[in-house]
């Protein structure tokens, strides 16, 4: 069966809209499923959908600033679309150009790599020179990249570079922003003479005191901040270390330099406390609970054993009948005593198997806590088993006679030696030829070199001065090398508190 076509030209979509190209586009497109024609729709006026009205187009223009929304609610296009109709678009010129480098360089202070927040910091920079402008921070990052990538010459990326400091523009700014600071060098003078006063008073507290009972120095913080500090100070120091000056002064003034440093720092000296183990024993839950559970057993069973004594008093009579009740045996049951006996002993098996688990678990223990200790400080744990092993110590009188007789044996006999043995001329030979070595001065380069070999937090002797301090106050390393030159030729001069050290014996592995 067939059907009577009628061909009819379909009009274009409203506006600028044509249909979907392809097969058939334009032809019968408007048909339902069985073929019939639909209705055309009726004519739309294309300047209606086009074309904005005058209340978007002021919008657009300027009179609605915000990007967000329009008055009646609805989201307004973004600057580049108002650009757009407008019929205007962003020229950059040589001289926007030239200015977008200077803005890049100067807020990352003159160097390749940005620094954390440039963008933001290159967009207010960008704005405020050219306030007229309204260009974006994505549109100020991109017009940079652009630049860099050489699109338009090396002329505009090179008119700035980081070598050649602020642009002229920025100098002026610049100079009149420091006529409103301090000058530098009169802050560096004030803070000098601040930390002078602090010096001259430690030095005054210390002078007389033993270098081995002052406070200790601890580790310095945020080094990089206190740098300026240091250097303060070691000016500060080169007037304190003439060649009048003997090494317990030279000492008491590096002392005094490096706590002066830390108080600045918002430090304090501190003194060292002993040792405390108090952590290390304090009783576990565990142990508590097993203590407590063998003391209630033997308890109930010396009650048990008190009871079937000759005549018990009142209150322990009621005290086994509560216990016995426990176990549900009762008075008025068969065999009551001997059922007694028997809980007796169970109580006994009971608290010595706690007991022995007691024990297991105290060598166990004991046992962990030595190896978290040797692995955490090992000279504290061979301190406190020495201290143990003082405490364990037999008391008894030592035997001054056979004392005496067992070291004359050792040493009071005379022994001969072969003087006259070969082999002592043939290593006198073999070192004939050697030279001796001959120190008689020491330099401040060999004093530096020294120093600078040594960790800086290493744990001090018992003067508690770090090495770190050697280090940072080279003024005194000129001082140091007289006063040890001095000691060579003199070593009555050398003070009894440098000699002295602390020694820990440490385990390594092997037979000790």
């Amino acid at each position: 069966m067939e059907h009577n076509r009628t061909l009819e030209t379909i009009e274009p979509l409203p506006g600028d809209r044509q249909g979907v190209s392809g097969a058939g586009a334009g032809h019968d497109s408007m048909r339902d499923v069985g073929g019939r024609v639909l209705k055309r729709r009726a004519p739309v006026v294309q300047s209606a959908t086009a074309q904005l009205n005058q209340r978007e187009v002021d919008a657009l223009v300027g009179n609605y600033q915000d990007d967000t929304t329009l008055p009646d609610g609805s989201p307004a296009i973004s600057r580049a679309a108002r650009r757009r109709e407008n019929g205007k678009r962003m020229k950059w010129t040589r001289e926007l150009n030239i200015d977008i480098m200077r803005s890049f360089y100067y807020v990352n202070q003159c160097q390749d790599q940005p620094l954390p927040g440039w963008r933001s910091s290159l967009h207010a920079d960008f704005t405020r020179r050219h306030p007229d402008l309204q260009v974006s921070e994505q549109n100020v990052v991109d017009r940079k990249r652009v630049i860099l990538k050489q699109e338009y010459g090396d002329n505009e990326r090179n008119i700035f570079h980081r070598d050649e400091g602020i642009p002229e523009e920025q100098v002026d700014r610049t100079q009149q922003e420091a006529e409103n600071q301090v000058p530098q060098d009169n802050e560096n003078e004030v803070a000098k003479e601040k930390l002078a006063e602090t010096f001259e008073s430690l030095l005054a507290m210390y002078i007389n005191t033993c270098p081995l009972e002052r406070p200790a120095i601890p580790v310095l913080q945020n080094v990089r901040k206190a740098q300026g500090i240091i250097e303060r100070v070691n000016a500060v120091l080169e007037a304190y270390t003439t060649p009048d000056k003997s090494l317990e002064y030279v000492h008491l003034a590096l002392y005094c330099a490096a706590v002066t440093v830390v108080q600045h720092n918002g430090q304090s000296t501190y003194y060292p406390r002993a040792i405390s183990y108090n952590r290390l024993d304090q009783i576990p839950a565990w142990r508590r609970r097993l203590e407590k559970t063998i003391d209630k057993l033997r308890g109930r069973a010396d009650l048990i054993a008190e009871f079937l004594k000759d005549k018990p008093s009142k209150k322990v009579h009621q005290k086994v009948r509560t216990i016995a009740e426990g176990a549900k045996i009762y008075e008025n049951q068969p065999n009551y005593l001997q059922k007694l006996i028997e809980l007796q002993d169970t109580y006994r098996q009971k608290y010595k198997a706690k007991g022995a688990r007691l024990s297991r678990f105290n060598a166990t223990d004991k046992r962990k806590k030595q190896n978290n200790e040797f692995l955490k400080s090992q000279k504290q744990f061979f301190r406190k088993l020495e201290n143990e092993s003082a405490v364990q110590q037999d008391t008894a009188e030592v035997d001054v006679k056979a004392f005496g007789n067992y070291w004359s044996g050792v040493w009071a006999e005379s022994e001969r030696f072969n003087h006259d043995a070969d082999w002592i001329s043939t290593i006198e030979d073999k070192v004939l030829n050697v030279p001796r070595m001959v120190v008689n001065t020491f330099s401040k380069e060999d004093i530096t070199a020294a120093i600078k070999k040594t960790q800086n937090w290493k744990t001090p002797g018992p003067d508690r001065i770090q090495n770190f301090w050697l280090k940072r106050f080279p003024a005194i390393h000129g001082a140091l090398a007289r006063c040890f030159t001095q000691a060579l030729d003199d070593p009555h001069i050398f003070p009894e508190f440098l000699s002295n050290g602390n020694t820990v014996l440490l385990f390594k592995k092997g037979d000790p």
